[in-house]
């Protein structure tokens, strides 16, 4: 800043203030000037005049610099403050002329365009509800026997066949393909002693009143058994298998082995063997499979 500079601001400060009597040490300050060639004009103002352009130029010379050196390049917020007599504002401000020291650039802040991004809403998939179809079951005494459904050696394979198929019928309380077991052959599978439409109607009949002939089936084919070669009838070539053993027994009740009665106990007590030696003869249910794998007998009483 020249001095020119400095006393054309002083004046222009002092134009705009009122004039008031200049202190004592207002004019030793401007003797002293004197030697800077600005005696001439720093004397004609007032001293309130004078003590504000002394603050504008300090002010001036101590916010200048320090907001050059504070303000950080690309900041839009901050006002540059530019001290260079080269650089002038094309637009004079009020009360100022082409001299005007002090150039202030607002500083411009573009508008970042937003851009709306649609958000897509994720597709929802209803799933049809799924409609169960409750089959109705009807429980049997065989029911809690699976258990028992196990090969039984010593049978032929024809025999074993047949008996494990029975035992999974009967398990599964399946009336209709347990009768369809027996044999084809006709009139020769004896399930009762007349008085039925058909074995699965004959079962499921007995089994609704408590009888519980499934129970019988499962539980004799899971004992003893015996081959009854003279238990065939006069037609047949082969021998049969039954179970129980107290079912084929020559000797009558009385003569019944002992082991053979004791495994009766699941399903006879006392009062039934007192039934059976009144007959002579062991008349509870008895199953009869031929060596072909015919089943030909389940049947109770005489």
């Amino acid at each position: 800043m020249t001095d020119d500079d400095l006393r054309r601001a002083f004046e222009r400060i002092a134009s705009h203030a009122p004039a008031e009597p200049r202190p004592a040490h207002a004019r030793q300050l401007g003797a002293a000037m004197k030697g800077r060639g600005a005696g001439t004009w720093i004397t004609r103002l007032g001293r309130r005049r004078w003590f504000m352009a002394v603050g504008v130029v300090a002010a001036v010379a101590v916010a200048a610099p320090i907001a050059v050196a504070l303000r950080p390049d690309g900041e839009s917020s901050r006002l540059d403050i530019v001290d260079d007599p080269t650089v002038r504002s094309s637009t004079t401000l009020p009360g100022e002329d082409d001299a005007g020291i002090l150039v202030v650039v607002p500083s411009t802040t573009v508008p970042v365009p937003t851009t709306a991004v649609p958000t897509t809403a994720a597709p929802t998939t209803t799933v049809p509800a799924t409609t169960t179809t409750t089959i109705p079951f009807a429980p049997c005494s065989a029911g809690p026997l699976r258990d028992l459904v196990a090969e039984q050696p010593g049978l032929p394979a024809a025999v074993a066949a047949k008996r494990m198929a029975i035992l999974k019928a009967a398990t599964a309380c399946d009336y209709e393909a347990l009768a369809a077991l027996g044999t084809t052959e006709p009139g020769q599978f004896t399930f009762s002693f007349g008085g039925s439409e058909g074995a699965a109607s004959h079962w499921r009949d007995l089994e609704s009143r408590g009888y519980e002939p499934m129970r019988y089936l499962v539980t004799l084919l899971a004992g003893s058994f015996t081959r009854c070669d003279y238990c065939m009838r006069p037609e047949e070539e082969v021998g049969s298998y039954a179970w129980p053993r107290a079912a084929v027994s020559r000797e009558g009740w009385l003569n019944t082995p002992l082991a053979d009665i004791d495994a009766l106990r699941p399903l006879y007590d006392d009062e039934d063997f007192a039934q059976f030696e009144g007959f002579g003869f062991y008349i509870g249910y008895r199953i009869f499979i031929r060596a072909d794998g015919e089943w030909l007998t389940f049947v109770n009483g005489d």
